[in-house]
């Protein structure tokens, strides 16, 4: 996991080598002499942004539908684990009788707290 210093040391070093990049740039292309193409690509410009745009959107739309996906995934494993309570299955049942029973729901009350202190 990254913390929050290796992110704004990430972010200082990206903005210092893009203000490295623009100084270097105009040492070697001034900005008078670039002025001229400005109207030429332009539009290309506008054209590009709007497809990044698009691009993004449709990618947001993928992970805020596959973040979901994994919230129901959560709550249908926790209700499961809620149905595998100890009230449930004491007594025993024709297909789990009650020593079976017991270890089913020791083994699923370990994983869920392995699953709630972010362990595998």
């Amino acid at each position: 996991m990254v913390t929050v210093v290796q992110n704004v040391l990430v972010v200082t070093a990206t903005v210092i080598v893009s203000l490295l990049f623009m100084a270097g740039l105009n040492q070697v292309w001034p900005r008078e002499r670039r002025r001229n193409y400005n109207d030429l690509i332009g539009w290309q410009l506008s054209i590009l942004g709007t497809t990044y745009a698009v691009i993004l959107g449709f990618m947001l739309y993928t992970v805020w539908t596959s973040f979901g996906e994994a919230d129901l995934n959560v709550d249908l494993e926790a209700n499961a684990v809620v149905n595998l309570s100890p009230g449930r299955w004491t007594s025993g049942t024709a297909a789990h009788p009650a020593p079976e029973a017991g270890l089913v729901v020791c083994g699923c009350g370990h994983q869920s707290g392995l699953a709630a202190n972010g362990q595998k």
